[in-house]
């Protein structure tokens, strides 16, 4: 997350605690204020609704009543594209096989460890993979994973592109293309 999504974040929350924070509230008050607050559907700034848990609003609140705005903006990650559970062999191994194959996802690596004893069953889930090699599955991978891979299946030219930005970080098809040759020129279907 940027500092500018990270503000923006911060003015959202902001937004919705307009009303309580601007009042002083007497004793009781605060309570039903934000349960009704938790009620609503609010658009954030990229035109998402969202609904906000009233615990959520309550910890706001005393956030901001503490420490200010600055308070309101998410923290990034502190072990951020690092494993609590993969050794650090392990580790090194996934991007390896996410270098050598951008299209093989965080699922299919986790199966191939598995299957392969490098880790037992069950010991790391598919987040654990997608949140270490996140930057392998984004364009422009700090890893030095490429964007893009085209392959031929029975005389097809198949086309895989990995997505920029996805909700998990994870590999996703962002769209197949099947080039057929037309004569002189390439036909692209989808």
């Amino acid at each position: 997350m940027t500092d500018e999504e990270r503000n923006h974040e911060a003015l959202f929350r902001h937004a919705i605690l307009g009303d309580v924070l601007s009042r002083t509230l007497r004793r009781g008050q605060l309570r039903p204020a934000l349960k009704q607050l938790a009620q609503q559907t609010w658009q954030d700034h990229r035109g998402r609704s969202r609904r906000v848990a009233y615990k959520t609003l309550e910890e706001w609140f005393y956030k901001y009543r503490h420490r200010g705005f600055d308070a309101l903006k998410p923290r990034p990650r502190k072990d951020r594209n690092q494993s609590r559970v993969l050794a650090q062999d392990v580790q090194q191994l996934i991007l390896d096989m996410k270098r050598e194959d951008p299209g093989r996802s965080a699922h299919l690596i986790l199966r191939e460890l598995e299957l392969a004893g490098r880790i037992g069953a069950g010991q790391a889930g598919v987040s654990s993979v997608q949140r270490l090699a996140s930057p392998a599955w984004s364009v422009g991978s700090t890893h030095g994973v490429g964007s893009c891979r085209t392959i031929s299946v029975g005389g097809l030219e198949l086309r895989r592109t990995l997505a920029s930005r996805c909700a998990a970080r994870a590999h996703t098809d962002e769209s197949h293309h099947r080039t057929k040759p037309t004569g002189d020129r390439l036909r692209t279907h989808r």
